[in-house]
């Protein structure tokens, strides 16, 4: 039964969320919400008999540019007005960033101490300001469900679920970027998420495909492989490698030869510092491979950014544990910066970057460079043996537990049986979090 402490807080959440969508809607430069309509006209036209991949929108003729899942999953769209079908998704997309900064949030000093619902009330309204949520608001975008698949697939893992690892499946049957979470899974091991997610994936498609034999031909082999269907490279909106890349060549093309190079460095450095974070800061992990996916992408618009927010978190959490100002600065420095719009108010200089001048070529590839910063900032040792016991991440893991794992007692009080332990004493009297480390044959000592 919810108490009125729990119903006060439930409504300043929910005050500050729309507050939040209205302030969004206010500021951000205004797309239109051109995204779900492309959605949505396409998934109608196709529940009509129509070419899924045909369609287009807008002076550029603009398409569906998903695998075939997705639009499955769009395809009760048809049946409502497009009205609805903006209205609605702004709904979904609240409702998905609340529960996306919550699981972020879960594992903070400041939620530990003031509550995770405090603290998501906080992050909210700075997370409206930035950019990437805004855009994600004013174009009607899909990415912030995907990254809540991602995190919920991550405590399902921490908790030793057995579906653990359909969430990025799923979230890589709809869109092929988060794949690179899949690589990251076999990289640590985790080799049941990485089954259960390749499943997901596959069984996802293989369903697409049985609804609709040749959209999913169409995609597989021409739609994807079809460059021009994304947009052009050089676009300032595009904050990848490839785009930086392409607007120093003053090119609508991807410079193919030096972005492979430049993935080749970049993608096993984010892999590896992911990997050491994990698994004793999970969340520090899939954010390092967050940015990595961002980054090497051929095309990361600024709404695809939302792992820039995660790594803010950490720093901040970092920052005010240890006293470091460098951290502080730099989070706050990133927030600033896409709070402001920099690279669409000094961009769109489209096949002409590099005769606008030094201001308009920092402007307009400052997000990516902000993002590389952050891939090499963000602390893989955040949750060492002597941070505060109360940073540990919500939710237990089950069966044998790493190194350093977070668990709740002492290790002679957990090996007694419940009748001979008598009175607590201590933090675990309280349920406080201690650390101890895993014997190499799986028990605590």
């Amino acid at each position: 039964m919810q108490t009125l402490g729990d119903l006060r807080r439930l409504g300043v959440l929910v005050a500050v969320t729309w507050g939040g969508v209205a302030l969004t809607q206010r500021l951000a430069i205004d797309h239109n919400n051109f995204d779900i309509r492309v959605y949505d006209g396409a998934v109608t036209s196709w529940a009509h008999g129509g070419d899924l991949y045909g369609y287009g929108q807008g002076t550029r003729h603009l398409g569906f540019t998903y695998p075939p899942f997705a639009a499955v999953l769009m395809l009760p769209m048809s049946l409502l007005p497009q009205a609805a079908v903006i209205a609605t998704n702004a709904v979904f997309i609240g409702v998905a960033l609340v529960l996306a900064t919550r699981l972020v949030l879960g594992s903070t000093l400041l939620a530990s101490r003031h509550g995770v619902w405090f603290a998501t009330a906080i992050a909210l309204p700075l997370e409206y300001l930035s950019q990437p949520i805004r855009d994600t608001l004013s174009f009607g975008q899909v990415n912030i469900y995907l990254a809540l698949l991602v995190l919920a697939d991550l405590v399902a893992l921490r908790r030793g679920l057995r579906w653990a690892g359909v969430g990025v499946g799923l979230a890589t049957a709809i869109k092929l970027t988060p794949g690179l979470f899949i690589v990251f899974y076999l990289l640590t091991s985790e080799r049941k998420a990485a089954r259960n997610a390749v499943a997901a994936a596959v069984g996802a498609t293989a369903l697409s495909a049985l609804v609709s034999p040749s959209t999913s031909w169409t995609f597989w082999t021409s739609a994807l492989l079809d460059p021009t269907r994304i947009g052009r490279y050089d676009d300032s909106a595009n904050q990848s490698i490839a785009g930086v890349m392409a607007r120093v060549a003053d090119s609508h093309q991807l410079p193919a030869g030096p972005w492979l190079l430049a993935v080749l460095l970049v993608l096993p450095l984010g892999l590896a510092r992911a990997r050491k974070a994990w698994p004793r800061d999970p969340l520090a992990a899939i954010t390092l491979v967050g940015l990595t996916a961002c980054l090497v992408s051929p095309i990361t618009w600024v709404h695809h950014l939302f792992w820039l927010l995660p790594a803010v978190v950490l720093l901040v959490d970092v920052g005010l544990t240890r006293r470091s100002w460098p951290q502080l600065l730099l989070a706050a420095s990133t927030l600033a910066l896409f709070a402001s719009d920099v690279n669409m108010r000094t961009g769109q200089s489209v096949g002409r970057h590099m005769s606008q001048g030094l201001l308009v070529i920092v402007g307009e590839n400052i997000d990516a460079v902000f993002c590389l910063l952050l891939l090499l900032a963000v602390p893989t040792d955040r949750m060492t043996r002597t941070s505060p016991p109360e940073l540990a991440w919500r939710g237990r893991a089950r069966g044998r537990m790493p190194s350093g794992h977070l668990t709740r007692g002492t290790a002679s009080e957990r090996e007694q049986p419940p009748s001979r332990r008598g009175p607590q004493q201590g933090p675990a009297a309280h349920g406080v979090l201690v650390r101890r480390r895993a014997r190499p044959d799986g028990r605590l000592g």
